[in-house]
């Protein structure tokens, strides 16, 4: 499974899955890039990246809205959103978008996070405007009716009961809502099953009619185009849709359990998976998230990571061990969790706090940090190798702010130093304030 930490996506880590990365450091993939960005008249941003190794695309429509905009009455909006956004657009009819870009050799592809919606697409280049065209019409001219409403409502549901009957998503589902209780993080994306199963289609048509507005998008451009007439598309395709204003804000500021929260759900399982969950940095303190990072990559990927090599059940090593970070706009949290025997599960929990509460006081070793930095720095050059790859690079850093921080992650993650890692665990990690998730027998 692709592996990602701080202001990247979060991907759970499955450290046995993890390959081996070069001891050289890894050069940024937006080394010599030329990256343009402009505001449109009706506030909507675009990002456009010219390179022309390849007669390739990337085209991105990004929208600063997810689950951090719902409330708990109409959690799962956002992603209902997304599924119907591709069920007919304009004067088209129902999967007239997945058809045109089939035409064009390419897919359409959607995605909902805690902070933003994704739509996207590759294609060949001199099939841009074609493209762009289509992507604006799913995003600016959506239909939401009824009756594809109720034919994916289906389809949620379905994914709500998959997640689950997975322990691991289970238990990262569950120490999730104990890190965040009421705050918006704490939803699930998909909403719950009673909220899917009610919810109307004028809730979904209210959530998109107030955040689908062009100062609450970004649109990314990246491959083989001119960008200046890249941005001149753009300009061209949006030009009838008229800033509006927000909704505010309604949600209150997350605070962090002053004790240990614990919650175990009993399932049918050989293992017991235990999730536990820290405090984290979030956009607004950067270079706090360099060296989380650092950090996780340290404790929890690959073969060599601490969690890998040190923490033992009574029959030998643990079968999952894995961690979770995504920086967002508000602070977030270090997820670390593992699958043993559930005779063995305080035993490793307990090791892992000890771990953690002697890096409050003695920094890691340098050699460690550098080898924990490199895998950082060589995951997300892999990841940002593409156009796509950059392309989404480039529009997630945007949602939490500032497109530029995917210019310089590299440099940024190669200033990280094990005095400042120890600092971090200080101010965040506390085994005696965390939440604690348990899923098993």
């Amino acid at each position: 499974m692709r592996t990602t930490t701080g202001l990247r996506p979060a991907i759970v880590y499955y450290a046995l899955l993890l390959v081996a990365v070069s001891g050289a450091a890894a050069a940024s993939p937006f080394a010599g890039a030329s990256v343009g960005p402009a505001i449109l008249g009706n506030g909507l941003k675009v990002i456009a990246l010219e390179d022309h190794t390849v007669d390739l695309v990337a085209v991105e429509v990004w929208v600063k809205a997810g689950v951090i905009d719902e409330t708990r009455a109409n959690n799962g909006a956002a992603h209902f959103v997304e599924h119907l956004l591709f069920k007919g657009a304009g004067g088209g009819s129902s999967g007239q978008a997945d058809r045109e870009m089939e035409s064009l050799g390419a897919t359409l592809e959607a995605s909902t996070s805690r902070d933003s919606i994704r739509v996207h697409t590759v294609v060949a280049s001199r099939y841009f405007e074609q493209a762009l065209k289509t992507l604006t019409d799913v995003t600016m001219r959506a239909k939401l009716n009824a009756g594809d409403m109720e034919r994916e409502r289906a389809v949620i549901l379905d994914e709500i009961a998959r997640r689950e009957t997975d322990p691991l998503l289970r238990v990262v589902g569950l120490v999730t809502r104990l890190s965040f209780s009421d705050h918006p993080y704490g939803f699930p994306i998909e909403g719950s099953a009673a909220n899917v199963a009610s919810m109307s289609v004028d809730t979904v048509r209210d959530f998109y009619q107030a955040h689908f507005v062009p100062n609450n998008m970004v649109v990314i451009v990246a491959g083989d185009v001119n960008a200046a007439k890249a941005i001149g598309a753009v300009r061209a395709a949006f030009e009838g849709f008229k800033r509006r204003d927000l909704p505010p804000l309604q949600r209150e500021p997350r605070t962090w359990p002053a004790e240990t929260r614990k919650e175990k759900a009993t399932v049918a399982s050989k293992l017991a998976y235990c999730a536990i969950g820290f405090a984290a940095p979030g956009s607004a303190d950067m270079e706090d998230v360099y060296a989380t990072d650092v950090l996780l990559q340290y404790l929890v990927a690959g073969h060599n990571s601490w969690m890998e090599t040190n923490l033992k059940s009574s029959k030998g090593p643990l079968q999952i061990v894995s961690g979770e970070f995504t920086t967002r706009k508000d602070p977030g949290t270090l997820n670390l969790m593992f699958a043993a025997d559930a005779g063995d599960v305080d035993q490793v929990r307990e090791a892992i706090f000890a771990k953690l509460s002697s890096l409050k006081d003695t920094p890691l070793p340098e050699a460690d940090v550098d080898r924990a930095k490199r895998s950082v720095e060589s995951s997300f050059a892999f990841e940002s190798e593409t156009f796509s790859g950059k392309a989404h690079s480039l529009g997630f850093y945007e949602t939490l702010g500032d497109y530029k921080l995917a210019l310089t992650y590299a440099g940024s993650i190669r200033s990280v130093t094990p005095e400042r890692i120890r600092q971090v665990v200080a101010k965040y990690i506390n085994t005696n304030a965390c939440v604690i998730a348990e899923v098993g027998p």
